[in-house]
């Protein structure tokens, strides 16, 4: 079981509450999952597996929150994707919103 998979499970077992309190450094987490592929690392060769697993732990994060504790983490999220990665501008953060899109649609 790779740890984003447990991360999942964790977080789909929280009450609101808890997953509230945890919210933040789950997403700081997340986010800094989703930046490997900016960062490129040559013996990472599993970048899309680790992307979809990331994109799934948020979404269940995201259905345990609240529209005013997720408001925020959602911003910081658009300032991500906004922000392009020096080596390839425009770059990687189109893949999670296609995936983001993808598991909304399955969940809803």
């Amino acid at each position: 079981m790779s740890l984003l998979a447990m991360a999942q499970r964790t977080v789909e077992q929280m009450d609101s509450t808890t997953a509230a309190q945890h919210a933040d450094s789950c997403f700081t987490f997340l986010l800094k999952a989703l930046d490997l592929r900016q960062k490129r690392p040559a013996h990472l060769p599993a970048l899309d597996t680790i992307e979809q697993g990331s994109v799934a732990v948020l979404l269940a994060l995201t259905m345990k929150l609240s529209e005013a504790k997720f408001k925020p983490l959602f911003l910081r999220l658009l300032d991500w994707a906004a922000t392009p990665p020096a080596a390839q501008p425009g770059g990687f953060a189109p893949i999670c919103h296609c995936l983001l899109h993808d598991l909304l649609q399955e969940w809803l």
